[in-house]
């Protein structure tokens, strides 16, 4: 075990860190199953399973703090800058994709096509440049501050404020028409929804301008934890 090796700010990190991404990975499952099993092509193609997907790649800018700590604390083995910076960046993109396409099929079906290009084109060429950074110039993407921390530089650090934006400003967007509806159900989904990207969007903020100390790592690592229970209340069970 290479607990030894550790101080109590990095057990700390590492554990709430592995908390949060292993619940938002099991809460992002559950959606996808749930409108997966049901075998109806329009939960699947209509963008309702693919909420499930958005969560869960959203989360994995924690990917490689969480499986760092794991690999260390098990095996002792520290994992290599390149992939720390790869599996905590290389998947961003794919949650903004998921989650436009349900966003824009679910609120603003007439917007689908033209918003998911734009995002197409901002995001595939960012991923092929994230990967021909991080073998060419890695201190680009980022910098190895920690055992389980990275600080990204200017290139990785502008598309995570623009994940973050685009999270914030749709989650509002698609929270406020849901609040508009007359029914109780969709009113408090809109409710729950707005508090998940509120939560969301405060505590990927302060997790990046914060220093840490043990209880801000707690409080920031709660704070995103209840933003993934809120935005599976959100959309659990759609159909109901």
């Amino acid at each position: 075990m290479g607990f030894e090796g550790l101080d109590e700010l990095e057990i700390i990190q590492g554990t709430f860190t592995l908390i949060f991404v292993v619940i938002s990975t099991i809460i992002g499952l559950s959606i996808l199953y749930t409108y997966f099993s049901l075998k109806r092509k329009d939960y699947f193609t209509g963008g309702l399973a693919f909420v499930g997907l958005s969560w869960i790649f959203l989360c994995s800018a924690w990917w490689s703090s969480a499986t760092s700590y794991i690999v260390y604390v098990l095996f002792d083995y520290t994992i290599g800058d390149v992939w720390f910076l790869l599996i905590g960046n290389a998947f961003i993109p794919l949650a903004l994709l998921c989650w436009i396409y349900s966003f824009t099929y679910l609120a603003y079906p007439r917007m689908k096509k033209i918003l998911v290009s734009i995002y197409l084109v901002i995001c595939i060429p960012y991923e092929i440049f994230l990967i021909y950074f991080l073998f060419t110039d890695m201190e680009i993407v980022g910098t190895r501050t920690g055992i389980f921390y990275l600080s990204p530089n200017l290139y990785s650090l502008l598309f995570q404020i623009f994940g973050i934006v685009t999270a914030f400003i749709t989650g509002i967007l698609f929270s406020k028409k849901l609040l508009k509806s007359d029914n109780a159900k969709i009113h408090q989904r809109g409710i729950f929804l707005l508090i998940a990207f509120l939560s969301f969007t405060i505590g990927g903020i302060l997790d990046a301008v914060l220093t840490y100390d043990a209880l801000t790592l707690i409080l920031i690592r709660l704070i995103l934890v209840s933003s993934s229970i809120f935005y599976y209340l959100g959309f659990k069970k759609w159909y109901k």
